[in-house]
């Protein structure tokens, strides 16, 4: 089977309930176990309901400790290929580059991610693309 090669930042499709869905930019982190969604965007595309809890370590968390999260299933589509996700951590991601962080749950054994596709550094905020810096975080809800 063929893997897609994605960039570190790609323009997804997150489902949700009643209908909702939102197209946000997410990072592709190989490093983190789980996905990870923005609260407030989970909020509004009605996600749950809640179907256990995640620990994860957490850079932001003081001391890189393990956390524990809520967890909610959701559907994700990136490149055409709509994968669910059984559970997907909330948290408060307002201050981190996107309000949706994609992890190896989704990404093992579907894709590659080759940070040369959409960066010119290693920082997150090291795009190619200046429009795709200016709507890090602007969701498109319908």
């Amino acid at each position: 089977m063929s893997k897609e090669v994605l960039g570190l930042i790609e323009k997804v499709t997150v489902y949700g309930n009643e209908g909702k869905k939102a197209k946000v930019y997410a990072l592709m982190d190989t490093g983190a176990s789980s996905t990870s969604i923005d609260i407030r965007l989970a909020s509004k595309l009605k996600l749950g309901p809640v179907v256990g809890y995640v620990k994860v370590k957490s850079k932001t968390n003081i001391g890189g400790d393990e956390v524990i999260r809520v967890a909610v299933p959701m559907e994700v589509e990136i490149r055409g290929q709509r994968i669910k996700v059984e559970k997907a951590n909330l948290a408060p991601r307002e201050n981190m580059s996107t309000l949706l962080l994609i992890g190896r749950d989704v990404l093992l054994n579907r894709f590659i991610v080759d940070v040369s596709l959409t960066h010119k550094g290693t920082r997150p905020h090291d795009l190619k693309d200046a429009d795709i810096l200016k709507n890090l975080k602007n969701i498109e809800v319908e």
